[in-house]
């Protein structure tokens, strides 16, 4: 899943000082494929580096929005305008999504639907929240 939102999301050179360590942590996060997975490799995060700066907790947010995509049958997020839009791969759960959100979420196509994040557009913390929240609807 390819999640493409303006957004600091990194491991900074004062959190992780070694440029091997740092590769090897972005592969290793990469092939995160649960939530589970993502939890022990946040707690390695804080047993090995300390507190986690924004930046970092915004990119294990990241990578949970990759987590729950997948879930969904989502294959990409992106920032359009004010909308958050979602590539999806299967009309039925993206639907099933739209119906769970009041429609706020749109279907409009056979392969994107649009969501208006208009409100927490300039707030990468909001707009990572309401991306999380669209996805963990029932």
């Amino acid at each position: 899943v390819n999640v493409d939102l303006p957004v600091q999301a990194y491991l900074p050179r004062e959190y992780v000082p070694d440029m091997r360590l740092k590769i090897d942590l972005y592969r290793r996060l990469a092939r995160v494929a649960s939530e589970a997975e993502l939890d022990d490799f946040r707690d390695e995060l804080l047993d090995r580096f300390g507190h986690l700066p924004d930046v970092v907790a915004r990119l294990l947010r990241v990578m949970r929005l990759r987590i729950l995509a997948g879930l969904r049958q989502i294959s990409a997020m992106h920032l359009e305008d004010h909308y958050l839009v979602f590539t999806y791969t299967s009309r039925p759960a993206i639907e099933r999504l739209a119906r769970a959100n009041g429609r706020k979420l749109r279907v409009v196509d056979d392969k994107h639907a649009y969501y208006d994040v208009r409100a927490v557009l300039h707030d990468q913390d909001q707009l990572l929240a309401t991306a999380e929240d669209v996805l963990n609807r029932d």
